[in-house]
């Protein structure tokens, strides 16, 4: 009977540590391993220009159209030669429009 209780100790106590092995391994191997152990990515909060990119980039059209309005007209005040922007300012502000949306939608993408 003395054997066997012992032989019960030695099992469970063998049991325990093959527990204890098995369950602490993992994580020390994932610990060690350099990769992230969860699988959670980082998010950046956008600004307004990234949340709302068509609004941003319809405001950068509008003023790019009436700057090259008010330069052109200024530079046709004191006798010079327009330039190409100042010449077409709907299409100057069409361009700035569509870039800066651009730009801006493609800021607030996530990139790995």
């Amino acid at each position: 009977m003395v054997k066997t209780a012992w032989l019960k100790v030695c099992a469970f106590m063998l049991l325990f540590v093959f527990m204890a092995g098995a369950i602490s391994l993992p994580t020390g191997v994932m610990a060690q391993s350099g990769k992230p152990t969860t699988t959670h990515t980082v998010v950046k909060k956008k600004n307004f220009a990234q949340k709302h990119p068509t609004m941003t980039g319809m405001a950068a059209g509008v003023a790019a159209y009436k700057v090259a309005k008010t330069t052109g007209k200024n530079r046709e005040k004191a006798g010079g030669k327009k330039n190409f922007a100042q010449r077409h300012p709907v299409m100057t502000g069409i361009a700035a429009g569509v870039i800066t949306r651009k730009v801006a939608k493609d800021s607030g993408k996530n990139k790995k």
